[in-house]
């Protein structure tokens, strides 16, 4: 259900005063503005300057005469004829700025290859082979603490060292530490 829509209250007196003398102020504030913007200024002759204009500019070329009396740096008559010249014209925006100058990029160098650096020497060596009757062999293997061990295919050592092959060339060793296959050569 809709409720009844009250007609407004016709305005008082003073309300209706009250709206006058704003609308007179705002049509004289307009007035007033127009005149000092120029909107309805008219052309007017030249005028002649006064004299109280004529005595400021006198004041202001004794002035400029005192400063230069107290430091003869500044040489004021450039600065007027500065001061006369028009200001220059940019054509570009102040705001907006170029991007900056990069160096140039070094060329590029082909990289060279990296070659893994050589395992260190093991700490154990080959002193001997020998074959035994009936087709064993038997190795002989020193250590840097001068330990000799007389090692046999799938024996370890060491705690640490698995011998693979036995051959009159070489002792292959694999490291348990390192997973690392060893090849001793067998001195001749």
């Amino acid at each position: 259900m809709k409720t009844p829509v009250q007609p407004a209250k016709p305005k008082s007196r003073y309300d209706k005063w009250a709206s006058g003398a704003l609308a007179v102020m705002c049509v004289l504030l307009i007035a007033y503005l127009a005149r000092r913007t120029g909107v309805w200024a008219q052309a007017s002759p030249p005028r002649k300057p006064a004299r109280s204009e004529v005595a400021n500019r006198d004041r202001d070329r004794e002035r400029s005469e005192e400063l230069a009396r107290f430091d003869p740096v500044v040489k004021l008559g450039l600065l007027r004829e500065l001061e006369s010249r028009p200001a220059p014209h940019f054509n570009r925006n102040p705001f907006e700025y170029p991007a900056p100058k990069l160096p140039p990029k070094p060329p590029v160098v082909a990289a060279e290859p990296v070659v893994p650096a050589a395992p260190p020497a093991p700490p154990i060596k080959a002193l001997g082979y020998m074959e035994k009757a009936g087709g064993g062999r038997e190795g002989t293997i020193t250590d840097d603490a001068d330990n000799i061990y007389v090692v046999h295919e799938g024996q370890t050592f060491a705690d640490r060292y698995k011998v693979l092959k036995i051959t009159p060339t070489v002792i292959e060793v694999e490291d348990s530490k390192t997973q690392q296959t060893i090849q001793l050569p067998v001195p001749q």
